[in-house]
């Protein structure tokens, strides 16, 4: 029984870290799709993307922003990033280095527009 035991907790371990998710690294640029699974640290988030800006080929007062929310497992928003820096970001550990590099667009604005045409590329410092 003593020799189980270690042997059933080395299975529960590797099943756990054997994810789909996309690790997001310190200093390393990642490439995410609107409803990705993401690690950061060891814990899992639902990558949610919203656009939020004005639409293609009319006139506002303000253009926008695209707003990426990271919910838990359970479906719990945990953190909102806002392209604009809009808010201060404290929690969790990763808010105050998390940003956009970059954001490219797969459709054109002739269609409109779909959050999953578009991908990501964010980095934690």
């Amino acid at each position: 029984m003593k020799l189980l035991l270690p042997i059933l907790l080395s299975l529960f371990l590797l099943s756990c870290s054997d994810s789909n998710c996309i690790k997001l690294k310190d200093g390393v640029q990642t490439e995410l799709k609107n409803q990705d699974l993401v690690c950061i640290d060891g814990t899992e988030y639902n990558f949610i993307a919203m656009d939020q800006r004005c639409p293609c080929n009319t006139d506002c007062i303000w253009a926008g922003e695209f707003i990426l929310n990271f919910e838990n497992t359970d479906g719990v928003n945990i953190f909102t990033f806002h392209e604009k820096d809009t808010m201060s970001n404290v929690d969790p550990p990763f808010a105050d280095s998390f940003r956009i590099v970059d954001v490219e667009n797969e459709g054109d604005c002739g269609n409109e527009d779909n959050i999953d045409d578009y991908s990501f590329f964010v980095q934690i410092n």
